[in-house]
């Protein structure tokens, strides 16, 4: 039994390591390690074969995913969590199966999940912000991007959010004169920190910048921009 899991998280990581290059080597792979676990259905004594499970279906819902195979994905992370529900990591993959759905809302359910399981996992956080400013919830955005840089202080994409949304709430009249100035200053901050190292910076982002270092009496010659979000890549092994 135990020689067959660690055979089988094994084949799985080696599998994890090549999907970039060798799609279909990788699944085939995937599909010799599952095949080495047997639940014995015993409740309470299959912890390690569930986690192996788990490990291995989500990797499998990774693949598919990077196809663009999205309901077969959906399937294996579903199956991921079903196996294990404490693995935050598979909790992280069916939030991003339901980002680029469009069902933003359970995203960052999903997302919510694996920081409650993992808070060292900092993917999490920023797809979670991503998503929230797509919601328009500018306040959750800054609260993730935040609760982010506390864990994980290097974090551009978490400067963006936080730029992004502080811009957001003030063009949208949600906070008061005493706090317009102030988070004026730490839009500009975190976007300059962000436009200093991203490199999917756009022209959009700089009108945001001009907006904010402009004399109040000019603000009203710019335009609103839109939200603008930028896809949080990255999966773990």
């Amino acid at each position: 039994r135990k020689e067959a899991l660690l055979s089988a998280f094994a084949l799985a990581r080696t599998a994890a390591a090549m999907r970039a290059d060798k799609m279909k080597k990788a699944l085939g792979i995937l599909d010799i390690a599952k095949n080495l676990v047997k639940l014995d259905g015993r409740q309470g004594n299959d912890l390690p074969e569930r986690s192996a499970l788990s490990y291995i279906e989500r990797n499998q819902g990774i693949c598919h995913f990077m196809l663009k195979q999205f309901d077969k994905a959906g399937i294996m992370f579903d199956a991921a969590v079903h196996h294990l529900p404490t693995n935050a990591t598979a909790h992280f993959t069916r939030g991003r199966r339901f980002e680029v759905l469009k069902d933003f809302k359970q995203a960052c359910l999903c997302f919510q999940r694996a920081i409650t399981l993992d808070p060292d996992f900092k993917l999490p956080y920023l797809t979670l912000g991503m998503c929230s400013l797509r919601l328009r919830r500018f306040s959750a955005a800054l609260d993730a991007a935040h609760a982010c840089l506390a864990r994980h202080p290097d974090a551009p994409l978490a400067q963006f959010i936080i730029g992004r949304a502080c811009y957001h709430m003030i063009r949208n009249g949600q906070v008061s004169e005493e706090e317009h100035n102030e988070l004026s200053e730490k839009a500009v901050r975190s976007l300059s920190i962000a436009k200093s190292v991203l490199r999917d910076w756009q022209t959009s982002d700089d009108r945001v910048l001009e907006y904010l270092l402009a004399e109040p009496s000019t603000r009203e010659n710019f335009q609103v921009e839109p939200v603008r979000t930028i896809f949080v890549s990255g999966w773990r092994p």
